[in-house]
């Protein structure tokens, strides 16, 4: 066999396929690299043969990053996640990267006249690539995988750009009878095993390495030895290499049977499929449905205090008798779900004004509705520190927490760190700082079974969240801390209200997207989703607070989500601006059981928006939210809130 080409002065060395594909230290993948070199070409994946070559796209503008070689120096250790040996790349690459990124994705949003069905690849690839570029900038990594990540994200920009080149310039030229044979494109070109497509290629322009028996018919002009890989890409192997098995990628992307691609969506999986942990929901008789007004309300007035008529069953089709507020709650099966008048206020059963928050006119106003939710069966468990612990005199909780954030956001998704929410218990514990770990002590003579259990039980779950946090080490005052670029000390975060609304904001943010992740996971179970499909709605979920990244858009960042802000009033100039994300939550709830039809019904299109209707769905959406929440998790869902931003941003 020889390698020949009618268009090209040099061969590239031929990549041959293996069971066995090797990832490097560059975080690619050496000469089956398919942003970089030449591969064998594939039907349905024409487009590879179309990402542009790294000289000529550079004299064309694009940029440098996409090609630049990654390497350890480049990654720098966070010494506040808390846990060894995890970082992030330096933030000007980041920077460069997501740019680069966002180019891309701007130039195929830019393409015109091409048919939808082809853009549907495209289209799936832009969301593999936000996920992979958020994942980048907002979760620390060991090197290997920050740089195999940042790779990826290089990978699919190039691959997104032979898209583009592809419906630009291939498409017309594979449509036309013309001979483009002398007008070569920019790209890095395929190789070909068939005559009839190593002849197609070289008509359109396309740089062809046609792999051929060496005959005497073979017309040679000159001998050149292969070009080897190791010139652009490195060949010091990863410590882990990566198989290819293709049984275990079914129904994604409308795999055609080519290694290539299924390779790259083995390393979407690897970067993308991150895990929320669950979020156990108190067990409550199942047997009865509900409605509305058949919720956990206040029944000091004698009544439930509100009662709609647009009943909502979940699971069942029984749905409890509606009380009106001329009759007596006790006389209706909603009875046991009333709490007396005389109670304990608690901001998890209660809606209690904060003393630095203005919570959404919408939000605010369904909290308040609510009342007083019944003690729940279970205690209660949050994602983060909920927000309530920081309306507080005990400054050191905002001291420490500023020291323990980055381990609080790492935990949610590291599988490292055990990232199980915690009890409001826990969360006391871990503000307040004390984690040295407790040996247990002897109770007094006398002491029942039971008096035991529970003390053991104390003991175990303070000595958990140690275990935890106990890398920081207990809290000390005199530390001083880093919040973005900025230093806190004690003093500091006791009198500085930026300190304050920044943890706040982040509190409410974090513990707003994951109750939305796990209740829009709870009403629709994606157990059997293809992993496309299942990152398809996470994309959805994610757009509610405006990013479109999937599940690692739940870690905010300050100050460009500050800005993000997406329940105004009607009365806002700005309130079209917030379009977008309340059709998306409402768009989410159509799949919700039990979905109002004012919700179901509303505009398909932002002009058929009027002021009047907006005000009333954000009305409606955040009322059904509450609703379902409470439910589902017998306690009121922490909800967004509009950053001050004329305070000086934190990061």
């Amino acid at each position: 066999m020889c390698i020949t080409s009618p268009n090209m002065t040099h061969i590239p060395e031929f990549p041959v396929e293996r069971n066995l594909i090797k990832t490097y230290a560059d975080g690619r993948w050496g000469v089956r690299e398919y942003s970089r070199w030449p591969q064998i070409l594939t039907p349905g994946a024409w487009h590879f043969a179309c990402i542009p070559s790294r000289d000529q796209a550079l004299a064309g503008g694009m940029p440098e990053v996409l090609w630049q070689t990654l390497r350890v120096r480049d990654w720098q250790a966070d010494p506040w996640t808390g846990t060894v040996g995890l970082g992030f790349l330096k933030k000007t690459l980041v920077a460069a990267l997501e740019h680069a990124a966002e180019e891309a994705i701007r130039e195929y949003a830019s393409l015109n006249g091409v048919l939808p069905h082809r853009l549907l690849y495209g289209s799936q690839l832009i969301i593999v690539l936000r996920q992979t570029a958020d994942r980048m900038k907002l979760l620390p990594a060991m090197a290997g995988i920050a740089i195999a990540v940042a790779a990826h994200v290089q990978r699919l920009s190039l691959e997104l750009h032979g898209l583009c080149t592809y419906f630009r310039d291939f498409l017309p030229r594979l449509e036309s009878t013309e001979d483009f044979r002398y007008r070569i494109l920019p790209v890095i070109g395929a190789f070909v095993n068939e005559g009839n497509a190593a002849s197609t290629l070289f008509r359109l322009g396309v740089p062809v390495f046609f792999l051929q028996p060496l005959t005497r018919l073979v017309e040679v002009w000159h001998v050149v030895p292969a070009t080897r890989a190791y010139q652009q890409l490195s060949e010091e192997p990863s410590t882990v290499p990566i198989f290819q098995r293709p049984q275990d990628l079914p129904g994604l992307m409308n795999l055609t049977g080519n290694w290539t691609t299924m390779m790259m969506v083995a390393i979407s999986k690897e970067v993308c499929s991150l895990a929320l942990p669950d979020l156990p929901a108190p067990q409550a008789d199942s047997s009865v449905c509900w409605s509305p007004s058949a919720l956990p309300y206040d029944g000091s007035t004698g009544a439930v205090k509100r009662a709609r008529t647009d009943a909502i069953a979940l699971g069942s089709d029984k749905v409890l008798d509606l009380p009106t507020k001329s009759r007596p709650v006790g006389e209706t099966p909603v009875s046991t779900l009333v709490v007396p008048a005389a109670r304990v206020q608690h901001p998890s059963r209660e809606y209690i004004e904060s003393p630095f928050v203005v919570l959404p006119t919408p939000w605010a106003w369904s909290l308040r509705e609510t009342g007083v939710v019944r003690q729940p069966p279970a205690r209660l468990l949050y994602f983060y520190p909920p927000p309530f612990l920081l309306d507080t005199k005990v400054h050191w909780y905002l001291h420490n927490l500023v020291r323990l954030r980055s381990l609080c956001r790492l935990r949610l998704f590291e599988p490292m760190v055990d990232g199980r929410p915690l009890t409001l218990a826990d969360w006391c514990a871990a503000l307040w700082g004390d984690y040295e770990v407790k040996s247990l002590l002897k109770l007094k003579r006398g002491a029942s079974a039971a008096e035991e259990r529970q003390v053991k039980r104390r003991y175990e779950e303070k000595n958990y969240v140690s275990s935890v946090f106990e890398s920081f080490g207990s809290y000390d005052e005199d530390l001083v801390v880093s919040l973005g670029d900025k230093q806190v000390t004690a003093a500091a975060a006791a009198s500085g209200l930026w300190v304050r609304m920044m943890l706040l904001w982040e509190a409410h943010e974090i513990n707003f997207r994951c109750e939305l992740i796990t209740l829009d996971r709870t009403l629709v179970p994606r157990d059997g989703w293809p992993v496309l499909q299942r990152w398809e709605r996470e994309v959805k979920v994610s757009s509610v607070w405006g990013n479109s990244s999937g599940m690692i858009g739940i870690l905010p960042s300050i100050p460009e989500d500050a800005d993000n802000f997406y329940w105004r009033t009607s009365t806002d100039p700005k309130w079209r601006q917030s379009l977008p994300a309340v059709r998306a939550l409402a768009g989410l709830m159509t799949r919700w059981p039990g979905c109002p039809a004012i919700i179901r019904n509303l505009p398909h299109t932002d002009e058929d928006w009027s002021s009047d209707v907006f005000d009333l769905a954000q009305i409606e959406v955040a009322r059904f939210y509450v609703d379902v929440f409470i439910v589902r998790f017998h306690c009121l869902p922490i909800v967004p809130f509009r950053y001050p931003l004329d305070l000086p941003p934190a990061m």
